[in-house]
């Protein structure tokens, strides 16, 4: 299991919060999903054979902006 971290911008209500867990409900391997309003972070645990490019997207797909650059992992 990895977690990534991504920095986002535009994520400035639940409802942005609930729209990215919707995105990425359905991505097998995708074990938690936990976004900070206050911090402006998405934190998404995962199997590492899911790239961050396919993460990127579906946090996107929310209506948010993932900084570039912003992914640390632990």
């Amino acid at each position: 299991m990895k977690t990534t971290i991504f920095r986002v911008e535009g994520m400035d209500c639940g409802e942005e919060i609930e729209a990215i867990r919707a995105s990425l409900a359905s991505v097998n391997g995708v074990s938690k999903v936990d976004a900070n309003l206050l911090a402006a972070k998405v934190t998404l645990e995962h199997d590492e054979s899911i790239s961050r490019d396919d993460l990127i997207s579906r946090v996107e797909v929310a209506g948010v902006t993932v900084v570039r650059d912003s992914e640390t992992a632990a």
